[in-house]
Protein backbone atom coordinates (compact mmCIF):
# COMPACT_ATOMS: atom_id res chain seq x y z
CA UNK A 1 0.00 0.00 0.00
CA UNK A 2 2.47 2.62 -1.17
CA UNK A 3 0.01 4.56 -3.35
CA UNK A 4 -3.52 5.72 -2.48
CA UNK A 5 -5.97 7.95 -4.30
CA UNK A 6 -9.26 9.58 -3.34
CA UNK A 7 -12.02 11.28 -5.26
CA UNK A 8 -14.89 12.76 -3.22
CA UNK A 9 -17.95 14.15 -4.97
CA UNK A 10 -20.27 16.51 -3.09
CA UNK A 11 -23.79 17.53 -3.99
CA UNK A 12 -26.09 19.91 -2.14
CA UNK A 13 -29.10 21.95 -3.11
CA UNK A 14 -32.17 23.63 -1.71
CA UNK A 15 -35.41 21.81 -2.44
CA UNK A 16 -37.30 23.48 -5.26
CA UNK A 17 -34.60 26.05 -5.98
CA UNK A 18 -34.06 24.84 -9.56
CA UNK A 19 -37.77 24.77 -10.43
CA UNK A 20 -37.90 28.29 -11.85
CA UNK A 21 -40.60 29.90 -13.92
CA UNK A 22 -39.40 30.36 -17.46
CA UNK A 23 -37.81 33.65 -18.39
CA UNK A 24 -40.86 34.83 -20.30
CA UNK A 25 -43.00 34.66 -17.15
CA UNK A 26 -43.27 37.69 -14.90
CA UNK A 27 -40.50 37.35 -12.36
CA UNK A 28 -39.19 34.21 -14.05
CA UNK A 29 -35.47 33.43 -13.99
CA UNK A 30 -35.39 30.27 -16.09
CA UNK A 31 -33.41 29.74 -19.28
CA UNK A 32 -36.37 29.10 -21.62
CA UNK A 33 -34.94 25.75 -22.69
CA UNK A 34 -37.41 23.72 -20.61
CA UNK A 35 -41.10 23.92 -20.01
CA UNK A 36 -42.16 26.33 -17.24
CA UNK A 37 -41.93 25.03 -13.66
CA UNK A 38 -39.86 21.99 -14.62
CA UNK A 39 -36.44 21.39 -13.01
CA UNK A 40 -33.50 22.67 -15.04
CA UNK A 41 -30.59 21.66 -12.87
CA UNK A 42 -27.96 21.45 -15.58
CA UNK A 43 -27.97 25.13 -16.53
CA UNK A 44 -28.13 26.53 -13.00
CA UNK A 45 -25.72 23.91 -11.57
CA UNK A 46 -28.27 22.61 -9.05
CA UNK A 47 -27.75 18.97 -10.08
CA UNK A 48 -24.06 19.02 -10.92
CA UNK A 49 -21.75 17.25 -8.42
CA UNK A 50 -18.68 19.07 -7.16
CA UNK A 51 -15.25 17.48 -7.01
CA UNK A 52 -14.64 18.23 -3.36
CA UNK A 53 -11.44 16.18 -3.05
CA UNK A 54 -9.12 14.60 -5.60
CA UNK A 55 -5.68 13.63 -4.42
CA UNK A 56 -2.88 11.06 -4.75
CA UNK A 57 -0.90 9.89 -1.71
CA UNK A 58 2.50 8.28 -2.22
CA UNK A 59 4.45 6.54 0.53
CA UNK A 60 8.03 7.40 -0.33
CA UNK A 61 9.56 5.16 2.36
CA UNK A 62 8.87 4.05 5.93
CA UNK A 63 8.97 7.60 7.30
CA UNK A 64 8.07 9.95 4.43
CA UNK A 65 4.97 10.49 2.31
CA UNK A 66 3.68 12.94 -0.29
CA UNK A 67 0.10 14.02 -1.00
CA UNK A 68 -0.67 15.98 -4.16
CA UNK A 69 -3.96 17.46 -5.35
CA UNK A 70 -7.11 18.82 -3.69
CA UNK A 71 -7.87 17.68 -0.17
CA UNK A 72 -8.91 18.66 3.33
CA UNK A 73 -6.48 19.42 6.13
CA UNK A 74 -7.00 19.90 9.87
CA UNK A 75 -4.56 21.19 12.46
CA UNK A 76 -4.72 20.01 16.06
CA UNK A 77 -8.27 20.27 17.41
CA UNK A 78 -9.56 22.32 14.46
CA UNK A 79 -9.54 25.70 16.21
CA UNK A 80 -7.36 27.26 13.47
CA UNK A 81 -7.77 25.06 10.39
CA UNK A 82 -10.49 22.45 9.90
CA UNK A 83 -12.16 20.65 7.00
CA UNK A 84 -15.54 22.04 8.18
CA UNK A 85 -17.44 19.04 6.86
CA UNK A 86 -20.66 20.45 8.36
CA UNK A 87 -20.75 23.12 5.64
CA UNK A 88 -22.57 22.57 2.35
CA UNK A 89 -19.16 22.64 0.68
CA UNK A 90 -16.39 21.52 3.07
CA UNK A 91 -13.00 23.21 2.88
CA UNK A 92 -10.58 21.59 0.44
CA UNK A 93 -7.26 23.14 -0.55
CA UNK A 94 -5.14 22.56 -3.67
CA UNK A 95 -1.48 21.85 -3.14
CA UNK A 96 1.19 19.56 -1.76
CA UNK A 97 1.59 18.02 1.71
CA UNK A 98 4.90 16.37 2.63
CA UNK A 99 4.67 14.12 5.68
CA UNK A 100 7.42 12.80 7.92
CA UNK A 101 6.71 10.34 10.71
CA UNK A 102 9.35 9.58 13.31
CA UNK A 103 9.39 7.68 16.57
CA UNK A 104 8.12 10.58 18.67
CA UNK A 105 6.27 12.88 16.26
CA UNK A 106 4.52 13.27 12.93
CA UNK A 107 5.13 16.42 10.89
CA UNK A 108 3.47 17.85 7.81
CA UNK A 109 5.10 20.47 5.62
CA UNK A 110 2.64 21.96 3.15
CA UNK A 111 2.07 24.58 0.46
CA UNK A 112 -1.60 25.16 -0.36
CA UNK A 113 -3.63 27.58 -2.45
CA UNK A 114 -6.63 29.21 -0.75
CA UNK A 115 -7.86 31.67 -3.38
CA UNK A 116 -7.31 32.33 -7.09
CA UNK A 117 -8.90 35.67 -8.01
CA UNK A 118 -10.09 35.50 -11.62
CA UNK A 119 -12.68 37.94 -12.96
CA UNK A 120 -12.15 39.12 -16.55
CA UNK A 121 -12.41 42.86 -16.93
CA UNK A 122 -11.98 43.41 -13.18
CA UNK A 123 -8.89 41.63 -11.88
CA UNK A 124 -5.89 42.44 -14.05
CA UNK A 125 -3.10 40.86 -12.01
CA UNK A 126 -2.30 37.34 -10.85
CA UNK A 127 -3.95 37.74 -7.45
CA UNK A 128 -3.95 34.65 -5.26
CA UNK A 129 -3.80 33.64 -1.61
CA UNK A 130 -1.48 30.86 -0.45
CA UNK A 131 -0.55 29.30 2.86
CA UNK A 132 2.79 27.69 3.68
CA UNK A 133 3.10 25.82 6.94
CA UNK A 134 4.54 23.24 9.28
CA UNK A 135 2.41 21.13 11.62
CA UNK A 136 3.86 18.87 14.33
CA UNK A 137 1.92 16.32 16.41
CA UNK A 138 3.57 14.39 19.22
CA UNK A 139 3.17 10.62 18.95
CA UNK A 140 2.63 8.45 22.03
CA UNK A 141 2.57 11.41 24.45
CA UNK A 142 2.49 10.98 28.25
CA UNK A 143 -0.73 9.47 29.60
CA UNK A 144 -2.22 12.82 30.64
CA UNK A 145 -2.22 13.96 26.98
CA UNK A 146 -4.15 12.83 23.95
CA UNK A 147 -3.06 15.64 21.63
CA UNK A 148 0.07 17.78 21.70
CA UNK A 149 0.11 19.96 18.61
CA UNK A 150 2.25 22.86 17.34
CA UNK A 151 1.97 24.72 14.05
CA UNK A 152 3.48 27.67 12.20
CA UNK A 153 1.93 29.19 9.06
CA UNK A 154 2.72 31.99 6.64
CA UNK A 155 -0.21 33.42 4.66
CA UNK A 156 0.47 35.56 1.59
CA UNK A 157 -2.25 37.21 -0.49
CA UNK A 158 -1.72 39.57 -3.41
CA UNK A 159 -3.86 42.69 -3.45
CA UNK A 160 -6.34 42.78 -6.31
CA UNK A 161 -5.29 45.11 -9.12
CA UNK A 162 -8.40 46.42 -10.88
CA UNK A 163 -6.53 48.01 -13.74
CA UNK A 164 -6.22 51.67 -12.77
CA UNK A 165 -9.03 51.65 -10.21
CA UNK A 166 -6.73 51.26 -7.27
CA UNK A 167 -4.91 48.29 -5.70
CA UNK A 168 -6.66 46.87 -2.69
CA UNK A 169 -8.21 50.17 -1.70
CA UNK A 170 -11.88 49.29 -1.50
CA UNK A 171 -13.19 46.12 0.12
CA UNK A 172 -11.28 44.02 2.69
CA UNK A 173 -11.14 40.97 0.42
CA UNK A 174 -9.29 43.05 -2.19
CA UNK A 175 -6.43 43.91 0.16
CA UNK A 176 -3.04 42.30 0.27
CA UNK A 177 -1.97 40.21 3.27
CA UNK A 178 1.35 38.95 4.54
CA UNK A 179 1.27 37.52 8.04
CA UNK A 180 2.44 34.60 10.13
CA UNK A 181 0.38 32.40 12.45
CA UNK A 182 1.60 30.29 15.36
CA UNK A 183 -0.41 28.03 17.62
CA UNK A 184 -0.46 25.17 20.10
CA UNK A 185 -3.16 22.76 21.25
CA UNK A 186 -3.27 20.37 24.22
CA UNK A 187 -6.06 17.86 24.82
CA UNK A 188 -6.16 15.11 27.42
CA UNK A 189 -7.47 13.56 30.60
CA UNK A 190 -9.89 10.77 31.55
CA UNK A 191 -12.19 11.50 34.50
CA UNK A 192 -10.96 15.11 34.47
CA UNK A 193 -10.58 16.29 30.88
CA UNK A 194 -9.19 19.48 29.37
CA UNK A 195 -8.68 21.11 25.96
CA UNK A 196 -6.59 24.24 25.42
CA UNK A 197 -5.88 26.05 22.15
CA UNK A 198 -3.84 29.22 21.81
CA UNK A 199 -3.01 31.02 18.57
CA UNK A 200 -1.44 34.33 17.57
CA UNK A 201 -0.80 36.03 14.26
CA UNK A 202 1.32 39.00 13.24
CA UNK A 203 2.00 40.69 9.92
CA UNK A 204 0.77 43.36 7.53
CA UNK A 205 -2.33 44.39 5.60
CA UNK A 206 -1.93 46.35 2.38
CA UNK A 207 -4.12 49.46 2.25
CA UNK A 208 -3.67 51.07 -1.14
CA UNK A 209 -0.02 52.06 -1.38
CA UNK A 210 0.57 51.81 2.38
CA UNK A 211 0.60 48.96 4.90
CA UNK A 212 -0.84 48.49 8.38
CA UNK A 213 0.41 46.19 11.12
CA UNK A 214 -1.98 43.36 11.94
CA UNK A 215 -1.73 41.43 15.22
CA UNK A 216 -4.26 39.15 16.91
CA UNK A 217 -4.59 36.38 19.46
CA UNK A 218 -7.04 33.69 20.57
CA UNK A 219 -7.44 31.50 23.65
CA UNK A 220 -10.01 28.70 23.82
CA UNK A 221 -10.13 26.42 26.87
CA UNK A 222 -12.47 23.83 28.33
CA UNK A 223 -12.41 21.62 31.43
CA UNK A 224 -14.81 18.74 32.02
CA UNK A 225 -15.69 15.95 34.43
CA UNK A 226 -16.56 12.55 32.92
CA UNK A 227 -18.23 10.36 35.56
CA UNK A 228 -19.00 6.82 34.45
CA UNK A 229 -22.72 7.16 35.34
CA UNK A 230 -24.60 7.18 32.03
CA UNK A 231 -21.46 8.28 30.20
CA UNK A 232 -22.07 11.82 31.48
CA UNK A 233 -20.06 14.96 30.86
CA UNK A 234 -20.17 18.22 32.83
CA UNK A 235 -18.08 21.02 31.39
CA UNK A 236 -17.14 24.69 31.56
CA UNK A 237 -15.33 26.62 28.83
CA UNK A 238 -13.90 30.06 28.20
CA UNK A 239 -12.96 31.76 24.93
CA UNK A 240 -11.45 35.14 24.14
CA UNK A 241 -10.05 36.55 20.91
CA UNK A 242 -8.75 40.05 20.33
CA UNK A 243 -10.46 43.11 18.87
CA UNK A 244 -9.54 46.69 18.02
CA UNK A 245 -9.19 48.82 21.13
CA UNK A 246 -9.80 52.07 19.22
CA UNK A 247 -11.44 53.17 15.99
CA UNK A 248 -8.97 53.69 13.11
CA UNK A 249 -6.03 52.86 15.31
CA UNK A 250 -2.46 52.58 14.08
CA UNK A 251 -2.69 48.79 14.27
CA UNK A 252 -5.34 46.25 13.28
CA UNK A 253 -5.86 44.08 16.35
CA UNK A 254 -8.95 42.02 15.51
CA UNK A 255 -8.20 38.30 15.53
CA UNK A 256 -8.36 36.50 12.17
CA UNK A 257 -10.21 33.22 12.74
CA UNK A 258 -8.82 31.80 9.47
CA UNK A 259 -10.36 28.39 8.56
CA UNK A 260 -11.42 27.27 12.03
CA UNK A 261 -14.27 24.82 12.74
CA UNK A 262 -17.20 27.19 12.28
CA UNK A 263 -20.15 25.10 13.44
CA UNK A 264 -20.84 24.83 17.15
CA UNK A 265 -17.65 26.49 18.39
CA UNK A 266 -19.64 29.54 19.57
CA UNK A 267 -23.11 28.09 19.93
CA UNK A 268 -25.03 25.61 17.78
CA UNK A 269 -27.15 28.38 16.22
CA UNK A 270 -24.03 29.77 14.50
CA UNK A 271 -25.15 33.37 15.06
CA UNK A 272 -21.70 34.64 16.08
CA UNK A 273 -18.25 34.01 14.63
CA UNK A 274 -14.80 34.50 16.13
CA UNK A 275 -13.25 37.98 16.01
CA UNK A 276 -13.61 40.46 18.92
CA UNK A 277 -15.55 37.80 20.81
CA UNK A 278 -15.42 36.71 24.45
CA UNK A 279 -17.72 34.08 25.91
CA UNK A 280 -18.05 31.48 28.61
CA UNK A 281 -20.04 28.28 28.25
CA UNK A 282 -21.28 25.48 30.45
CA UNK A 283 -23.21 22.32 29.81
CA UNK A 284 -24.07 18.75 30.58
CA UNK A 285 -24.38 15.63 28.44
CA UNK A 286 -25.81 12.27 29.48
CA UNK A 287 -27.26 9.06 28.05
CA UNK A 288 -30.98 8.97 28.77
CA UNK A 289 -31.21 5.51 27.21
CA UNK A 290 -28.62 3.26 25.63
CA UNK A 291 -28.90 4.94 22.20
CA UNK A 292 -30.47 8.25 23.26
CA UNK A 293 -28.22 11.11 24.42
CA UNK A 294 -29.19 14.51 25.85
CA UNK A 295 -27.12 17.71 25.44
CA UNK A 296 -27.78 20.99 27.27
CA UNK A 297 -25.42 23.91 26.51
CA UNK A 298 -25.44 27.55 27.62
CA UNK A 299 -23.33 30.44 26.23
CA UNK A 300 -22.87 34.02 27.39
CA UNK A 301 -21.34 36.34 24.74
CA UNK A 302 -19.72 39.77 24.98
CA UNK A 303 -17.42 42.00 22.94
CA UNK A 304 -13.75 41.81 23.82
CA UNK A 305 -13.28 45.49 22.92
CA UNK A 306 -16.23 47.91 22.92
CA UNK A 307 -14.60 50.04 20.19
CA UNK A 308 -14.96 47.21 17.67
CA UNK A 309 -17.90 45.42 16.07
CA UNK A 310 -18.57 41.67 16.23
CA UNK A 311 -18.28 38.98 13.60
CA UNK A 312 -21.33 37.24 12.19
CA UNK A 313 -21.58 33.48 12.04
CA UNK A 314 -23.20 31.54 9.22
CA UNK A 315 -26.70 32.39 10.49
CA UNK A 316 -26.03 35.87 11.85
CA UNK A 317 -25.23 37.97 8.79
CA UNK A 318 -28.65 39.62 8.44
CA UNK A 319 -29.05 40.15 12.16
CA UNK A 320 -25.70 41.90 12.50
CA UNK A 321 -25.85 43.88 9.25
CA UNK A 322 -26.13 47.24 11.06
CA UNK A 323 -23.82 47.56 14.05
CA UNK A 324 -23.21 50.76 16.05
CA UNK A 325 -19.45 50.17 16.40
CA UNK A 326 -17.88 52.75 18.72
CA UNK A 327 -21.24 54.50 19.22
CA UNK A 328 -22.14 51.82 21.78
CA UNK A 329 -20.59 51.44 25.21
CA UNK A 330 -22.34 48.10 25.75
CA UNK A 331 -20.25 44.94 25.79
CA UNK A 332 -22.87 42.24 26.43
CA UNK A 333 -24.00 40.72 23.12
CA UNK A 334 -26.43 38.12 24.45
CA UNK A 335 -26.78 34.50 25.49
CA UNK A 336 -27.79 31.22 23.88
CA UNK A 337 -29.16 27.94 25.14
CA UNK A 338 -29.16 24.73 23.09
CA UNK A 339 -31.05 21.55 24.00
CA UNK A 340 -30.40 18.54 21.77
CA UNK A 341 -31.39 14.89 21.67
CA UNK A 342 -29.32 12.42 19.65
CA UNK A 343 -30.48 8.89 18.73
CA UNK A 344 -28.60 6.20 16.80
CA UNK A 345 -30.44 3.28 15.24
CA UNK A 346 -29.08 -0.23 14.65
CA UNK A 347 -29.23 0.42 10.90
CA UNK A 348 -26.58 3.15 11.17
CA UNK A 349 -29.10 5.98 10.95
CA UNK A 350 -28.47 8.85 13.36
CA UNK A 351 -31.11 11.49 14.16
CA UNK A 352 -30.46 14.76 15.96
CA UNK A 353 -33.20 17.12 17.14
CA UNK A 354 -32.24 20.51 18.59
CA UNK A 355 -34.18 23.45 20.01
CA UNK A 356 -32.17 26.64 20.52
CA UNK A 357 -32.94 30.14 21.76
CA UNK A 358 -30.87 33.34 21.53
CA UNK A 359 -31.49 36.16 24.02
CA UNK A 360 -30.12 39.53 22.77
CA UNK A 361 -28.13 41.60 25.25
CA UNK A 362 -27.82 45.41 25.47
CA UNK A 363 -25.37 45.71 22.56
CA UNK A 364 -27.93 44.24 20.16
CA UNK A 365 -31.27 45.18 21.70
CA UNK A 366 -30.35 48.83 22.30
CA UNK A 367 -28.38 49.42 19.11
CA UNK A 368 -30.29 48.55 15.92
CA UNK A 369 -30.15 44.81 16.56
CA UNK A 370 -32.93 42.40 17.50
CA UNK A 371 -34.62 43.23 20.81
CA UNK A 372 -36.57 40.00 21.20
CA UNK A 373 -35.57 36.40 21.75
CA UNK A 374 -35.48 34.26 18.63
CA UNK A 375 -35.40 30.50 18.31
CA UNK A 376 -34.19 27.81 15.96
CA UNK A 377 -35.57 24.30 15.47
CA UNK A 378 -33.15 21.89 13.85
CA UNK A 379 -33.51 18.29 12.65
CA UNK A 380 -30.61 16.35 11.16
CA UNK A 381 -30.37 12.83 9.77
CA UNK A 382 -27.13 11.02 8.95
CA UNK A 383 -26.58 7.50 7.70
CA UNK A 384 -23.38 5.56 7.22
CA UNK A 385 -23.20 2.67 4.80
Amino acid sequence: ETVKAKILLSHNFKWGSDVDANAGTAGGTGTDNTNPYQPDGINDAENIPLVSEAWLWWKLNETMSLRMGRGSLSLGDGKVLSSNDYLNVPYALDGVVFGWSGEYSHSDLFALKLIENVQPGYVTNDSEMNVYGLSVNVKNPPEIFKIIHIHALQIIKNAIDKGGNGIGEDLPYERGLNYGRYGVAFVGGKFFQYAISYAVHSGEIQLGTSTKTWDGSMLDAEVALRPTWRNSKIYYGYHQDSGNDRVNGEKELRYDSFLYEKHGTSGAMDVLGWGNLTFWKAGVQTDILEDLRLYVDYYSFSRTEIADTITAGANGTDMLAAQPNSASSQAQIGSEIDVSIDHTYDTGLNMLFRLSSFQPGPYLSENSGPNKNFSQVFLQAKIQF
